[in-house]
Parts: C-alpha cells; structure tokens; sequence
C-alpha cells in the first residue's frame, strides 16, 4: 500500500468517527487529492471545515439537491463537502503532506471529545509526524 493510499485509509477511518459523516468518494488523481463527504449531523461540519482549513486545504461546498420538491434543497443530505489538494500547488508530495497535516488535526480533534483513544490517535500522529496528545 502507497503512502496515499495508507493516508486515506486512515483518514476515512477518523472521518467516518465524526458524528453523521459519510465519505461519498476520496480520489487520488494525478491532478488532486482529495475527500468528499456527506455530513448529516450539523455539528460535524465545523469540526471537518477547521480541521481541513488548518491543513491548509481548502474545502468546497455543494448541492445535490433535485431541482423539485422545492424542499429537498434544505435536506443537508444533498451537501458534499470536498478537501482538496491540487498537485500544481507544491506538486504531488506537498498535497500529501497536507493530508497527513489534515488527519493530524482530525485525531487531535477526535481524542479531545472522546471519540480517540490515546493510543490509536498516537499511532495516527506518528504516522504523520505529529505532536502525540497526553494520556
């Protein structure tokens, strides 16, 4: 398995811990990196959004929703949310990195509300050079 590949393992692992989220797609193309979820617990969002924008990639909004009934547009269901990383922007190892920045700020996250035990966030930090969190 490529370090790509091992990342996003792992991170549709911790995302799919948040509260309401489910990974709709994460493509490893020659042009991008990126995950694109479905977040149907309100309080998820913030949480994906800070962690994403920490990582400095950015994240794009939109909406499935069929044009009729009217009401289906409010559903969040309908809303993909994408990280993505561009190849062109520092090439194909700075996009990576970005990603593995982005599931550090994820198990960080999740071991600060209880959703990470100490030893699995750990792994995940030293798998991406990150500062391990306290017991």
């Amino acid at each position: 398995m490529s370090d790509e590949q091992l990342t996003f393992a792992e991170l549709r692992g911790l995302l799919s811990r948040l509260p309401g989220i489910s990974i709709a797609s994460s493509d490893l193309l020659p042009t991008a990196l990126s995950v694109t979820v479905v977040i149907r617990q309100t309080d998820s969002i913030g949480p994906f959004v800070y962690c994403a924008n920490g990582a400095n990639i950015p994240v794009e909004v939109w909406t499935t929703a069929p044009p009729r009934p009217i009401e289906e547009r409010s559903d969040p269901a309908h809303l993909r949310y994408r990280a993505l990383a561009k190849i062109s922007e520092g090439g194909r190892d700075a996009a990576l990195e970005r990603f593995n920045n982005f599931g550090n700020f994820l198990a960080w996250y999740l071991h600060g509300v209880g959703l990470l035990p100490t030893p699995e966030a750990n792994r995940l930090l030293t798998l991406w050079n990150g500062k391990h969190v306290a017991a």
